[in-house]
Parts: structure tokens; C-alpha cells; sequence
């Protein structure tokens, strides 16, 4: 196995779980559901921390529908990173349901 030394940014899904349906999209099919604990997901962001992680990109499916996302958020900022998140808007969500 390859020792991380530099890992600049990550990106980690989070949950599949999402409101929406849209047409292109597989994560609403019930094979594909998961949701990593939040123990995993602060497990993870300690690790990438400890090999340089800057930048933390949460996805997944929509990560605002995960009930302890505040307190994820909050431990993201606790350590310091750079935060995007995958989500969607109110007037995207309309033009991919359509």
C-alpha cells in the first residue's frame, strides 16, 4: 500500500440519501443507499488532516438531508479546512426534475 504524504484535498460522500429524483441520477435506486456514521466521516477528516488535507469536498447525494451535518460542518471548521459542498439550489432542482 502507498504511504499518503501530501494529499492537498478530498473529496468524501457522505450519504446517498437525497429529496430529489432526477432522471440522470442512480442514487435514488435502493441498492445504492449508505450513509457513513459521523464517528467514520471526523475518523476520515482526522486522517486526511494528519497527510496535509486542506480542502475538504463533501458529497454524496444531498449531504443537508443528513441530520447530524451541522455537527460535521462544525468539525470541519473546527480543523482548520477549506469546505465545498455538492449541493443543489431551489432553481436547479426544478430544470432537473423537469
Amino acid at each position: 500500500m502507498r504511504k499518503i504524504t501530501n494529499l492537498k484535498k478530498m473529496e468524501m460522500c457522505i450519504t446517498s440519501t437525497c429529496n430529489l429524483k432526477c432522471k440522470h441520477c442512480y442514487q435514488h435506486f435502493e441498492k445504492n443507499k449508505y450513509v457513513i456514521s459521523k464517528d467514520k466521516v471526523i475518523e476520515i477528516i482526522d486522517y486526511a488532516c494528519d497527510h496535509g488535507c486542506k480542502q475538504l469536498i463533501l458529497s454524496g447525494g444531498e449531504v443537508f438531508t443528513r441530520q447530524d451535518i451541522y455537527e460535521i460542518l462544525d468539525y470541519v471548521f473546527f480543523k482548520d479546512l477549506e469546505l465545498i459542498c455538492r449541493q443543489i439550489k431551489k432553481r436547479q432542482r426544478k430544470l432537473l426534475k423537469d
